[in-house]
């Protein structure tokens, strides 16, 4: 029997409890935001301890992370809040300029261009990364055993996502309900689409390279007319992303802003975008444990041989 969840969050709640400190921060998410936001600036400049991109590793095991919406912080909470899968908790999600003294109030967030975003606050996971730059893949050291365990993990924590019920039966969109951003599409968010339709008529799913044969073809224009579940999607399931112990064994998942309601094959497709398709060990434990889809991975290998996002 299908799980029905009563409601979508539309806006953060932080889940506290008994211990000390989770009150005296349930008490601190009483202040209002543009005091809490210009703490959070002198925490961010003070006790950075690193950076990457948009996102600042703290002292006392806090990350601070600067979006173009909430989605990430709220779809890591309902993830955190209905399956197992280890995600981080989220202690804020408030509207941030890095650099402005004057905050706005959420309500106005839109209309005041691109130096406004959102930050989130989150708790580290344990855990090293199965990807580094300047390190590699730590799989190459792992045995089959062991990387098949990688496989299992992955592919249960992928089934407990498709799991739950979508939002909105037949919308490609955000968490909440609006655009959303794809590393697969694009840099900029896109959409929502009414349905996988409208979604699969888009530039990004219907360009193909010249080498693609009569098969390519005739499934690019059959594409529009099949029926495709919607399932959440994390959208960035690669081996940066899934933090592991000693063994390789996924113990922790992050960076869940692609996370969205995508057509089933997506978080398939997404994990195979680019390079990564091309990792011998990546590859077999996608081709081996993430659900398959023969003919929209023929069609994801010719569209990215020409799309670029």
């Amino acid at each position: 029997m299908q799980t029905v969840y009563p409601g979508y969050p539309s806006r953060f709640s932080y889940k506290w409890s008994f211990r000390p400190t989770s009150l005296l921060w349930w008490l601190w998410l009483k202040f209002p935001q543009s005091l809490r936001a210009r703490a959070y600036r002198v925490l961010i400049r003070w006790f950075q301890l690193g950076e990457k991109a948009h996102v600042s590793r703290l002292r006392f095991g806090i990350y601070a992370k600067t979006s173009h919406s909430p989605d990430e912080a709220l779809a890591i909470e309902f993830v955190r809040a209905h399956t197992s899968i280890p995600v981080p908790q989220v202690l804020d999600v408030i509207p941030y300029s890095p650099k402005d003294e004057s905050f706005p109030d959420s309500a106005l967030l839109s209309a005041l261009g691109p130096s406004y975003s959102w930050l989130t606050l989150m708790t580290a996971l344990p855990g090293q990364p199965l990807f580094e730059d300047g390190v590699g893949i730590r799989l190459v050291d792992a045995t089959e055993e062991q990387r098949a365990v990688v496989g299992n993990v992955l592919s249960d924590w992928i089934s407990q996502l498709r799991n739950i019920p979508p939002s909105h039966p037949q919308r490609v969109c955000g968490f909440s309900g609006g655009s959303f951003k794809s590393h697969r599409i694009s840099g900029r968010r896109v959409g929502p689409f009414d349905n996988p339709a409208e979604f699969h008529a888009q530039s990004f799913c219907t360009v193909v390279d010249p080498a693609a044969d009569e098969r390519v073809e005739r499934l690019v224009a059959e594409r529009p007319h099949k029926k495709y579940r919607i399932c959440l999607t994390h959208g960035d399931l690669l081996l940066h992303n899934i933090l592991a112990d000693d063994n390789y064994r996924p113990i922790g998942l992050v960076d869940w802003e692609c996370a969205a309601w995508m057509p089933e094959y997506w978080e398939t497709a997404s994990s195979f975008r680019s390079w990564f398709s091309r990792m011998f060990i990546w590859k077999d434990i996608v081709l081996d444990s993430f659900p398959k889809y023969e003919d929209d991975l023929l069609l994801e290998y010719h569209i990215q041989n020409t799309y670029d996002p």
